[in-house]
């Protein structure tokens, strides 16, 4: 009696240990939702062997927001990864998006 394989969907990222431990500093919830936001959003950065991308993210948490900033290197492979994250304050968010170094959302997307 064989084991029937299950389709595991592809992605187009990879997730370092160092990120998931960051992200358990976030409460349950919280993480999750970053994760689900991150997940729903294509994220585009343009390969570098030197250098890592620094991106801000924003959800919504209980009706307050939640600024976050993930670190992302992208090298010459297929893959992307997210190697940390961490909780920032809104102005260091706003400086991120005045960069134009932000997550974009979906149109019509609730975060």
């Amino acid at each position: 009696m064989g084991v029937r394989q299950r389709y595991i969907e592809v992605k187009n990222y990879d997730v370092d240990d160092v990120f998931i431990d960051a992200l358990q500093d976030f409460d349950l919830p919280v993480s999750l939702k970053i994760a689900r936001f991150i997940e729903k959003n294509k994220i585009h950065v343009e390969s570098n062997d030197l250098v890592s991308h620094i991106l801000g993210g924003l959800i919504m948490y209980a009706d307050e927001p939640i600024t976050f900033a993930v670190e992302v290197v992208k090298t010459q492979s297929e893959y992307m990864r997210f190697t940390d994250i961490k909780e920032i304050s809104i102005d260091e968010y706003l400086d991120l998006m005045n960069l134009n170094l932000y997550i974009k959302s979906k149109p019509n997307e609730q975060i």
